[in-house]
């Protein structure tokens, strides 16, 4: 993150005196931001439903090693993924949102 997308935390208590929160909100950044220089793979229905059961799964053109960004097709951020040595992706972290 850049110091120049930070704001104090006297702008933060100004916005909530002003019950300015749709100005305070546009300062959020989406939660996957901080895994922006991880690759990300995008998920079908039935390939999110087995992540979020625990199954690795076989994913067409997924990165050989390391993390992954799990998206739905939608873009939608579902999680973090990890290849497996066998090359299957396996969910490291899911989150419902």
């Amino acid at each position: 993150y850049q110091e120049a997308q930070m704001i104090s935390l006297d702008a933060i208590q100004e916005l909530v005196a002003r019950d300015d929160y749709k100005k305070l909100d546009s300062f959020l950044l989406p939660i996957e931001s901080i895994l922006n220089d991880i690759p990300e793979i995008s998920l079908n229905n039935s390939m999110i439903y087995y992540m979020f059961s625990g199954q690795s799964l076989m994913v067409p053109n997924a990165p050989v090693s390391g993390l992954v960004k799990l998206k739905s097709k939608d873009g939608k951020f579902m999680g973090v993924g990890e290849v497996l040595e066998d090359g299957k992706i396996a969910p490291k972290r899911m989150i419902r949102v």
